[in-house]
Protein backbone atom coordinates (compact mmCIF):
# COMPACT_ATOMS: atom_id res chain seq x y z
CA UNK A 1 0.00 0.00 0.00
CA UNK A 2 1.60 3.27 -1.13
CA UNK A 3 0.70 6.87 -0.46
CA UNK A 4 0.07 8.64 -3.76
CA UNK A 5 -0.50 12.36 -4.14
CA UNK A 6 -3.62 13.40 -5.99
CA UNK A 7 -3.45 15.70 -9.00
CA UNK A 8 -2.30 19.23 -7.97
CA UNK A 9 -1.65 18.03 -4.41
CA UNK A 10 1.61 18.92 -2.72
CA UNK A 11 3.21 18.01 0.60
CA UNK A 12 3.53 20.89 3.07
CA UNK A 13 4.65 19.14 6.27
CA UNK A 14 5.53 15.65 7.47
CA UNK A 15 6.10 14.16 10.91
CA UNK A 16 7.06 10.68 12.02
CA UNK A 17 6.52 8.79 15.27
CA UNK A 18 2.90 9.89 15.55
CA UNK A 19 0.46 8.12 17.85
CA UNK A 20 -3.11 7.56 16.75
CA UNK A 21 -5.89 5.60 18.38
CA UNK A 22 -6.06 4.56 21.99
CA UNK A 23 -3.73 5.90 24.66
CA UNK A 24 -1.53 2.83 24.47
CA UNK A 25 -1.42 2.54 20.68
CA UNK A 26 1.97 2.57 18.97
CA UNK A 27 3.57 5.87 17.97
CA UNK A 28 5.20 4.71 14.76
CA UNK A 29 2.79 6.31 12.28
CA UNK A 30 3.41 9.20 9.88
CA UNK A 31 1.31 12.32 9.49
CA UNK A 32 1.43 14.35 6.30
CA UNK A 33 -0.15 17.74 5.65
CA UNK A 34 -0.87 18.50 2.01
CA UNK A 35 -2.67 21.42 0.44
CA UNK A 36 -5.80 19.20 0.31
CA UNK A 37 -5.76 16.86 3.26
CA UNK A 38 -4.13 15.47 6.34
CA UNK A 39 -2.90 11.97 5.65
CA UNK A 40 -2.26 9.41 8.37
CA UNK A 41 -0.03 6.55 7.31
CA UNK A 42 -0.65 3.81 9.86
CA UNK A 43 2.15 1.30 10.30
CA UNK A 44 2.28 -2.15 11.80
CA UNK A 45 4.58 -3.22 14.59
CA UNK A 46 7.25 -4.06 11.99
CA UNK A 47 6.92 -0.66 10.28
CA UNK A 48 4.96 -1.81 7.22
CA UNK A 49 2.14 0.43 6.00
CA UNK A 50 -1.12 -1.11 7.20
CA UNK A 51 -3.56 1.66 6.28
CA UNK A 52 -3.71 5.15 4.79
CA UNK A 53 -6.42 7.50 6.07
CA UNK A 54 -7.15 10.84 4.41
CA UNK A 55 -8.82 13.63 6.35
CA UNK A 56 -9.91 16.34 3.87
CA UNK A 57 -8.98 19.88 4.96
CA UNK A 58 -12.38 21.05 3.75
CA UNK A 59 -13.93 19.05 6.62
CA UNK A 60 -12.06 21.03 9.30
CA UNK A 61 -14.33 23.45 11.13
CA UNK A 62 -13.43 27.14 10.86
CA UNK A 63 -14.69 29.69 13.38
CA UNK A 64 -13.90 33.42 13.61
CA UNK A 65 -11.36 33.09 10.82
CA UNK A 66 -9.39 30.33 12.57
CA UNK A 67 -9.14 26.65 11.77
CA UNK A 68 -10.34 24.65 14.73
CA UNK A 69 -7.06 22.91 15.48
CA UNK A 70 -5.34 23.10 18.84
CA UNK A 71 -2.73 21.80 21.19
CA UNK A 72 -4.78 19.35 23.22
CA UNK A 73 -4.51 17.77 26.63
CA UNK A 74 -1.49 15.58 27.23
CA UNK A 75 -2.32 11.98 26.46
CA UNK A 76 -0.42 10.16 29.24
CA UNK A 77 2.88 12.04 28.68
CA UNK A 78 2.72 13.23 25.08
CA UNK A 79 0.99 16.34 23.73
CA UNK A 80 -1.80 15.93 21.21
CA UNK A 81 -2.85 17.76 18.08
CA UNK A 82 -6.64 17.99 18.24
CA UNK A 83 -8.38 18.64 14.95
CA UNK A 84 -12.07 19.50 15.04
CA UNK A 85 -13.67 18.17 11.89
CA UNK A 86 -17.32 18.79 11.07
CA UNK A 87 -17.92 15.11 11.86
CA UNK A 88 -15.95 14.97 15.13
CA UNK A 89 -12.52 15.35 16.74
CA UNK A 90 -9.37 13.47 15.76
CA UNK A 91 -6.33 13.48 18.04
CA UNK A 92 -2.75 12.72 17.08
CA UNK A 93 0.01 12.22 19.67
CA UNK A 94 3.37 13.93 19.12
CA UNK A 95 6.65 13.81 21.00
CA UNK A 96 7.10 17.57 21.39
CA UNK A 97 4.67 20.41 22.12
CA UNK A 98 6.54 22.78 19.77
CA UNK A 99 5.92 20.36 16.90
CA UNK A 100 2.18 20.36 17.66
CA UNK A 101 2.19 24.17 17.65
CA UNK A 102 3.93 24.16 14.25
CA UNK A 103 1.22 21.86 12.89
CA UNK A 104 -1.52 24.10 14.29
CA UNK A 105 0.05 27.12 12.57
CA UNK A 106 0.58 25.29 9.26
CA UNK A 107 -2.97 23.92 9.10
CA UNK A 108 -4.39 27.30 10.00
CA UNK A 109 -2.22 28.98 7.35
CA UNK A 110 -3.33 26.55 4.62
CA UNK A 111 -7.00 27.10 5.48
CA UNK A 112 -7.08 30.80 6.39
CA UNK A 113 -3.79 32.43 5.38
CA UNK A 114 -3.01 33.23 9.04
CA UNK A 115 -0.32 31.29 10.91
CA UNK A 116 0.15 33.24 14.13
CA UNK A 117 -1.91 31.13 16.51
CA UNK A 118 1.13 29.86 18.40
CA UNK A 119 4.26 31.99 18.42
CA UNK A 120 7.55 30.54 19.46
CA UNK A 121 8.91 32.13 22.60
CA UNK A 122 11.77 34.56 22.13
CA UNK A 123 14.46 33.67 24.67
CA UNK A 124 16.09 37.12 24.58
CA UNK A 125 12.74 38.79 25.25
CA UNK A 126 12.08 36.42 28.15
CA UNK A 127 15.49 37.19 29.67
CA UNK A 128 14.85 40.94 29.43
CA UNK A 129 11.46 40.53 31.12
CA UNK A 130 13.01 38.47 33.92
CA UNK A 131 15.80 41.03 34.39
CA UNK A 132 13.28 43.86 34.59
CA UNK A 133 11.25 41.87 37.13
CA UNK A 134 14.32 41.30 39.31
CA UNK A 135 15.33 44.98 39.16
CA UNK A 136 11.84 46.06 40.21
CA UNK A 137 11.75 43.45 42.97
CA UNK A 138 15.11 44.58 44.36
CA UNK A 139 13.86 48.19 44.46
CA UNK A 140 10.73 47.07 46.28
CA UNK A 141 12.81 45.13 48.83
CA UNK A 142 15.02 48.19 49.40
CA UNK A 143 11.93 50.33 50.03
CA UNK A 144 10.44 47.81 52.46
CA UNK A 145 13.64 47.67 54.51
CA UNK A 146 14.32 51.40 54.23
CA UNK A 147 17.44 50.98 52.14
CA UNK A 148 17.81 53.90 49.79
CA UNK A 149 20.11 54.15 46.85
CA UNK A 150 23.44 55.76 47.70
CA UNK A 151 23.53 57.57 44.38
CA UNK A 152 23.04 61.32 44.83
CA UNK A 153 21.20 62.95 41.96
CA UNK A 154 20.63 66.56 41.07
CA UNK A 155 17.91 68.27 39.07
CA UNK A 156 16.36 71.65 38.51
CA UNK A 157 13.23 72.53 40.43
CA UNK A 158 10.37 72.66 37.92
CA UNK A 159 8.91 75.74 39.69
CA UNK A 160 11.86 78.09 40.17
CA UNK A 161 14.78 76.40 38.38
CA UNK A 162 16.97 76.14 41.49
CA UNK A 163 19.24 73.12 41.88
CA UNK A 164 17.86 70.35 44.13
CA UNK A 165 19.72 67.23 45.26
CA UNK A 166 18.51 63.86 46.52
CA UNK A 167 18.61 60.11 46.14
CA UNK A 168 16.68 57.98 43.63
CA UNK A 169 13.06 57.63 44.74
CA UNK A 170 13.41 60.38 47.32
CA UNK A 171 11.12 63.42 47.48
CA UNK A 172 12.89 66.65 48.51
CA UNK A 173 11.73 70.20 49.22
CA UNK A 174 13.21 73.00 47.14
CA UNK A 175 15.15 75.27 49.56
CA UNK A 176 14.12 78.41 47.60
CA UNK A 177 10.44 78.06 46.69
CA UNK A 178 9.20 75.21 48.94
CA UNK A 179 7.85 73.01 46.13
CA UNK A 180 8.49 69.26 46.30
CA UNK A 181 10.42 67.27 43.72
CA UNK A 182 10.68 63.44 43.48
CA UNK A 183 13.75 61.88 41.88
CA UNK A 184 13.05 59.07 39.44
CA UNK A 185 14.41 55.67 40.31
Amino acid sequence: MNFILEENEEIIKKSADIGYGGKLSRSNNELILTNRSIVLIKKSLLGKVSDIIRFPLSDIAISNGKAQVALGQRDIVTPTLDIYFKSGVQSFRFTWEDEVNEWVNEINFVLTGNSDIYKKDDLAEDILKMTDTFVKASKDVKKVFGIDSDKIMSAKCPSCGASVKGKAGETVECPYCGNYYTFDE
